[in-house]
């Protein structure tokens, strides 16, 4: 079927130029032409050519649109299912020309006074964001705790360090000082013991917000002191350590936090100390464990 109108709806409607070419059994020209004329919900309609070519497309109906110099393809099951979806994008394509034709123009600005455009949205969506820019920054920190299972006795445990930090990973290093007293020996070899513990640290920790991972280790000198009623002797040799723990970072402002940390210590090398031939004091254990507190500074 091959037919064309040149079709009337109501005086608000305007006229409509409709081409409409359609298999026998499809909607006819009259039904379409007002169902375009509902789709365009009462307003004028601009004159401007429209063609239609509906046909069957294997199992399936197409109806390919030619509205003035824009072209559309529709698919659907039913050739009346394609032809209502022809008539409703005709209706809306028609009245967005109308709206264009009659919008009438903005209101000249003078130069001086012209506001600057705004972004469109479409424009907005395809605006890439700069990535954030990763700065170093320093800090300094001050850690006081305690630590057992690697001297004869809970130990008394201070620290400071150094750190340089870039987006979540951050290196510590710096010195740490432990010292523990040691029980006196029941048989009278010595009245009085202490061990200590002088270590350069170094700590590579990484941070999700306020929490960190962080893994390390110490090098440095573990000296035993013995003194009985009538001598005294002391001795040294080498440490050497393992550690990884957890923290937790508490902002007091913008540039200082407390820190919450718990480390395991495994220790890898030590001496072992005896009096008079015999090990009277007990060494380190196969895994320690070390809990501070801390004062950050952060400098950026």
């Amino acid at each position: 079927m091959v037919l064309a109108v040149l079709a009337g709806g109501s005086a608000e409607a305007g006229e409509l130029d409709l081409e409409w070419r359609a298999p026998k059994g499809c909607p006819e020209l009259e039904q379409v032409a007002a169902r375009v004329v509902a789709a365009a919900d009462g307003a004028e309609l601009a004159a401007v050519h429209v063609v239609v070519d509906v046909e069957r497309a294997g199992k399936r109906w197409r109806a390919t649109l030619a509205i003035g110099e824009e072209r559309r393809v529709l698919a659907g099951a039913t050739c009346n299912e394609v032809s209502s979806a022809a008539a409703l994008v005709i209706g809306l394509a028609l009245r967005q020309a109308h709206e264009d034709i009659v919008e009438p123009p903005a209101e000249e600005v003078p130069p001086r006074l012209r506001p600057a455009a705004e972004p469109s949205v479409d424009v907005l969506r395809m605006e890439r964001a700069e990535p954030a820019r990763s700065t170093v920054q320093f800090a300094g920190a001050a850690e006081a705790g305690a630590e057992i299972g690697t001297l004869p006795q809970v130990a008394v445990v201070v620290s400071g360090a150094a750190g340089v930090a870039r987006d979540h990973l951050a290196l510590w290093l710096g010195a740490s000082y432990a010292t523990s007293a040691a029980p006196a020996e029941a048989d009278g070899l010595f009245t009085s013991a202490r061990v200590s513990r002088v270590a350069a640290t170094g700590r590579l920790c990484a941070t999700v917000h306020a929490l960190s991972v962080c893994a390390g280790g110490e090098v440095g000198r573990l000296a035993a002191t013995v003194a009985s009623p009538d001598d005294r002797d002391a001795g040294a040799g080498l440490w050497v350590s393992a550690a990884a723990g957890a923290g937790l970072a508490v902002p007091l402002g913008r540039m200082v936090e407390v820190g919450l940390a718990t480390d395991l210590v495994l220790p890898l090398a030590y001496p072992r100390f005896s009096v008079n031939g015999m090990d009277a004091l007990p060494g380190p254990g196969i895994v320690g464990a070390r809990a501070g507190t801390s004062l950050r500074i952060h400098f950026r």
